[in-house]
């Protein structure tokens, strides 16, 4: 006798539609253009040499160059997708796991919320998680700060709710594997919080147990790409990356100043920064326990990353599943006065909460729809090399070394494929005089005028916009 699956719950149901709404909002048109944005061909090419070298203790670039910015844990993800796609690094390996990411991180806290709100308070609640402007849009790039989010949400509930050792663990491992310290000193600024203003957590000792434990596998991965490398990732990644970086001695990188994230996590939140900032304002007169656990966990991360000199907007991240929960509050409240009505009433608000959830996924998805054509894919098309790539390996097959002179295209070697040598001092091009070389257009002008180059091809030839940092393709009569 065939047994009939049971139906699902409620909850049930609640998750199903949560998770369709975020697959419509994060996994649309991964592949719709190139891998444009900041890291993305950088990634890819650390995923393919994985995959083509067969050593995945370090990844490197097509031109040799070991990868120090970054633990290898998002590349060893994308080369394990590659795998799956026969392989090859395709555009989609390098933007699902941030996607998957992101779905992930709206269903913990959902999960988290449920026992805790009501069913529609703990529903919208990750709806506005998912659907504030600048975790959609990162949910969409293949860079490391959406898995990021969702490891550190993870980590950051398992010490509020019941601080199971093989998930606290796993979370701290996939922290440091996938970020390093960061990580870790963003959640510990939560957990220091949280004991300042007496926001129930798990024991200390449990806490201390969990990242000790979590953190054995990924520290002796440091160790032996330490010895590996004779201390040169240890100087790059943790002297320049994490010290030299937060505190300004990183000469080639921008300073920012104290209160910057303060303007832009007002733009990047919308539409609910408004909502969140007003809480904040009335903080005094909430005294729900989650909107007081999303306040220490937003204004602990904001604070500590304004004190580093160096900021990007992605690395709030984080804090925004923080920023969701201090509506927790006022949005349980609504639900609440409804709810304990008559039976009319709470028919009346089923309604409304169906329109509310319906405008939010129309709104954000046409919303979405229309930037993407009017920002997006303008802003891609510049990036564009794809056809220029076809043209330089026309003239240097497959197999046979491209040379990039004073540049750094990583989307174009990711195209042109392996193996690729950068060269930066003209005294090293005089010496290996190859016949063919990539060189940015207004080194081409200069170096034309003092030795006998021949202009190919450019990434400006096949585009009606301005080519972002246009590179062209020169062939050298050397004498």
């Amino acid at each position: 006798m065939t047994e009939i699956p049971p139906k699902p719950t409620k909850q049930g149901r609640e998750g199903l539609v949560l998770i369709g709404f975020c697959l419509f909002l994060f996994f649309r048109e991964l592949t719709a253009v190139d891998l444009w944005a900041s890291h993305e061909a950088r990634a890819a090419q650390n995923a393919q040499s994985l995959i083509d070298s067969g050593q995945w203790m370090l990844p490197h670039l097509f031109d040799g160059t070991p990868e120090y910015q970054k633990p290898p844990g998002y590349y060893w993800l994308v080369a394990l997708l590659g795998l799956i796609n026969g392989s090859q690094v395709a555009i989609w390996c390098v933007r699902f796991p941030a996607a998957l990411a992101a779905l992930g991180t709206v269903f913990l806290l959902w999960n988290y919320l449920r026992d805790r709100l009501t069913p529609p308070a703990a529903f919208l609640i990750a709806l506005i998680l998912a659907t504030s402007v600048h975790f959609t849009g990162m949910a969409r790039v293949g860079r490391i700060d959406m898995p990021l989010t969702f490891f550190v949400t993870g980590l950051i509930l398992q010490f509020r709710q019941h601080g199971s050792y093989c998930w606290g663990g796993l979370w701290v491992s996939l922290i440091l594997i996938f970020k390093g310290p960061i990580g870790l000193v963003l959640v510990g600024s939560v957990v220091l919080a949280c004991w300042i203003f007496r926001i129930p957590l798990v024991s200390w000792s449990r806490i201390i147990l969990l990242t000790i434990l979590g953190a054995i596998p990924p520290v002796m991965w440091f160790v032996a790409i330490h010895l590996q490398t004779q201390g040169e990732f240890t100087q790059t990644f943790f002297i320049y990356h994490h010290w030299q970086r937060a505190s300004g001695g990183a000469e080639a990188l921008e300073k920012h100043p104290l209160g910057w994230y303060i303007p832009l996590f007002f733009s990047r939140f919308l539409p609910y920064s408004p909502l969140v900032l007003l809480v904040l304002v009335r903080w005094k007169k909430e005294n729900h326990p989650e909107t007081s656990f999303g306040m220490v966990w937003l204004v602990s991360m904001f604070v500590i990353l304004s004190l580093s000199r160096f900021k990007r907007a992605d690395y709030l991240l984080p804090a925004y599943p923080g920023a969701a929960l201090i509506l927790a509050g006022p949005i349980q409240r609504w639900s609440d006065r409804f709810l304990s009505g008559s039976p009319e009433s709470q028919r009346g608000f089923s309604r409304k909460f169906g329109w509310v959830v319906t405008s939010l996924f129309v709104v954000s998805f046409v919303g979405w729809t229309i930037f993407d054509r009017l920002v997006t894919f303008p802003k891609a098309q510049t990036h564009e090399v794809r056809e220029f790539a076809r043209i330089v390996r026309s003239w240097v097959p497959t197999g046979q070394e491209v040379v990039f002179f004073q540049t750094e295209n990583h989307l174009l070697a990711y195209h042109l494929g392996a193996p690729i040598r950068t060269v930066v001092s003209k005294e090293e091009l005089e010496q290996i005089r190859p016949e063919y070389l990539v060189m940015p257009e207004g080194v081409f002008v200069e170096l034309a005028k003092k030795w006998p180059l021949e202009r190919i091809s450019g990434t400006q030839d096949f585009l009606t916009v301005r080519a972002y940092h246009p590179v062209v393709l020169a062939r050298a009569k050397w004498e």
